[in-house]
C-alpha cells in the first residue's frame, strides 16, 4: 500500500542524493586549506535558493516539480520548460553514471569494459523505479546510516595519521578563488537537488518542505566539513590536487593493526551508495517529467527506455572524467540556469497568481 516518504526517508533521499561524487571524487576539485569555509560560504549560498523550492512547493502542496511548471507556465510554455527539465535531468543521469563507470574500472576491475558497469547500474536503477518511492526511502534510510558510520570511522581511525601542519599556514585568504570554489560547490552538488521537487508528489501531505531541505542542508554540510578536514589532514593540498579521488586514496593509508587494512573498500561502497541515490532519483525526474507530459499514469511504464537511452548515451557524450571536468563551467552555467533562475521566474509568477486571485476574490466577494 502505498504511503508517501515520512520527513526522516525524505531527508535520507536528499543528503545521499546531495552527497553523491562529492563523497569520493572531492567536494571541491581545486582543494585548498580552506575547502571547508567554502563549504560554509556554498551552504549559505544555497539557503535562499532551497527557501525558493520550499515557497513553491508551499504553494502548490501534493505536487511535482513538472506539474508546479504546468501550473504556473501554462501548456505550451510549461511544455517547453518541462522538456527542458526532462533533459536536464536525464543529462544529470548520464553524467554521473559515466563518473560511475569510471571509478569502478579505474578502483577495481581495470579488465572490465565500462558498459558492463552501465547495464548492471541501468538494471538496478529500472528496479528501483519500478519498484516505486516507498521502497527507495526506506532503503535510503537504510544506506544513510551505513554511510554516516563509515565517514565517522574513517575519520576516527585516520586521527593516528593525521598531520595538523597540513592545515598551515593558512595565510591571508584569497577571496576571488574562495568565492569561485564555494560558487562551485553550490552548483554541484548543492543546485542539483532542483531535481528532488520531482517526487514531492510521493511525500506525505503532513511533511514541511522546510524541514527536509533545511535538514538535509545541516547534515550535508555537516559530512562535508568532516570530509574536507579528514582527506586535508592526511593527504594535504598539494596531494589533494594530484589525487583524482582524494578519499579514496587519503582512507587508503588508514590500517587498524597489522590485520586490518584497506578502509578504502568502506568509500568505495559509500560513492556506491551514493551514486546509485543520485542516478535513481535523476532517473525519478526524469521518467516522471515524461509521463507527465505524455500523460501515462505511472513512471515506471517509461522508465525501460528512458533508462536504455542514458546509458547509450553515457557512452558517447565525455570520453572521460576529465573531459566532464574540463566541461565544468558550462555545467555551472547549466545549473544557475535551472537551478536559481527559472525557479526564481517561477516563483515571481506563482506570487502573482496567488495575489491577482485573491484580489478577485475580494472584488467578487
Amino acid at each position: 500500500m502505498k504511503t508517501g516518504l515520512s520527513l526522516k526517508q525524505a531527508v535520507c533521499v536528499l543528503v545521499l542524493f546531495i552527497s553523491g561524487n562529492a563523497l569520493v571524487v572531492g567536494i571541491s576539485l581545486t582543494p585548498e586549506r580552506t575547502t571547508w569555509l567554502a563549504i560554509l560560504l556554498a551552504s549559505l549560498f544555497y539557503l535562499p535558493v532551497m527557501l525558493i523550492y520550499c515557497r513553491l512547493l508551499s504553494l502548490f502542496p501534493g505536487r511535482h516539480l513538472y506539474e508546479i511548471i504546468t501550473l504556473v507556465f501554462g501548456g505550451i510554455l510549461g511544455k517547453v520548460i518541462s522538456v527542458l527539465y526532462i533533459l536536464f535531468s536525464a543529462f544529470l543521469c548520464d553524467t554521473v553514471m559515466r563518473c560511475f563507470a569510471e571509478f569502478l574500472q579505474i578502483a577495481a576491475m581495470p579488465a572490465t569494459p565500462e558498459i558492463v558497469f552501465l547495464i548492471f547500474m541501468f538494471f538496478l536503477s529500472v528496479w528501483m523505479v519500478k519498484s516505486g518511492v516507498d521502497k527507495f526511502g526506506q532503503w535510503c534510510s537504510i544506506m544513510t546510516v551505513i554511510v554516516l558510520i563509515a565517514i565517522g570511522l574513517t575519520a576516527v581511525l585516520g586521527v593516528k595519521y593525521m598531520h595538523l601542519e597540513n592545515m598551515f599556514p593558512i595565510g591571508t585568504i584569497h577571496y576571488p578563488g574562495l568565492f569561485k570554489e564555494a560558487f562551485s560547490i553550490f552548483c554541484i552538488p548543492y543546485a542539483e537537488s532542483i531535481l528532488f521537487m520531482s517526487l514531492f508528489k510521493e511525500i506525505k501531505p503532513s511533511v514541511s518542505p522546510y524541514k527536509i531541505f533545511s535538514l538535509s542542508l545541516v547534515i550535508a554540510m555537516g559530512i562535508f566539513v568532516v570530509i574536507a578536514f579528514r582527506n586535508t589532514l592526511l593527504l594535504g593540498v598539494n596531494n589533494l590536487k594530484m589525487s583524482y579521488y582524494p578519499s579514496f586514496y587519503a582512507v587508503s593509508i588508514i590500517s587498524l593493526g597489522d590485520f586490518f587494512s584497506r578502509f578504502e573498500v568502506l568509500i568505495g561502497m559509500i560513492f556506491l551508495i551514493c551514486n546509485y541515490v543520485k542516478i535513481t532519483v535523476a532517473l525519478f525526474s526524469t521518467s516522471i517529467g515524461f509521463a507527465h507530459l505524455t500523460k501515462v499514469d505511472q513512471p515506471a511504464k517509461v522508465v525501460t527506455p528512458i533508462a536504455l537511452l542514458v546509458v547509450s548515451t553515457s557512452t558517447i557524450l565525455f570520453s572521460s572524467n576529465v573531459e566532464i571536468n574540463g566541461w565544468l563551467p558550462n555545467y555551472e552555467k547549466l545549473f544557475v540556469v535551472f537551478s536559481v533562475a527559472l525557479p526564481l521566474i517561477m516563483l515571481i509568477t506563482a506570487e502573482m497568481q496567488v495575489r491577482i486571485r485573491r484580489l478577485l476574490r475580494v472584488r467578487n466577494g
